[in-house]
């Protein structure tokens, strides 16, 4: 499940004879996507085909390291 909401969200998780979970935003519009998938390779798919792939990072930037101490 997927909970979109820039507003700032708490999540109580109650657990007495069964388990109960509260999901609260504090202002906003909910906009809630559900995934189905077998495998987490599936999921994570789907995922990225709705917010969209990370970009690799730059070639240049690969093996860098930065030390003010050097």
């Amino acid at each position: 499940m997927l909970w979109l909401n820039s507003a700032e969200t708490w999540v109580d998780v109650y657990s007495d004879s069964q388990q109960i979970a509260n999901f609260v935003s504090e202002s906003g519009q909910i906009d809630v996507v559900m995934f189905m998938a077998l495998t987490p390779k599936e999921l994570l798919t789907k995922l990225a085909e709705l917010t969209g792939f990370a970009p690799l990072p730059p070639i240049y930037s690969l093996g860098f390291h930065f030390s003010k101490y050097e």
